[in-house]
């Protein structure tokens, strides 16, 4: 920066000026590091979210999978076969 210091104000004025301006620095540079600090955490907290929605999808994933290969039957299979036994079980006792 080239200064010409033609009176002690205009000088006084251009130190002011830079003494602001590195002030200025200062609290956008503080500021920048608080919203990167702020946006770490929420990134934090997000990726917390991911793991726990990921591990909820991959047992719904796995029920599915354990109902589509009939290891284990749905309520309403479960509740054709109990009437089927409780309808056999009236029949006997007839």
């Amino acid at each position: 920066m080239l200064l010409v210091y033609t009176s002690t104000s205009l000088w006084l004025n251009t130190v002011d000026d830079n003494i602001v301006s590195l002030t200025d620095l200062i609290e956008t540079r503080l500021r920048k590091e608080q919203e990167i600090e702020y946006y770490m955490d929420a990134l934090t907290q997000l990726q917390k979210k991911i793991k726990y929605l990921q591990k909820d999808v991959n047992i719904t994933i796995l029920i599915i999978d354990l109902i589509e290969k009939e290891k284990i039957m749905t309520l309403d299979e479960k509740a054709l076969k109990l009437t089927n036994v409780v309808q056999l079980v009236d029949k006997e006792n007839d």
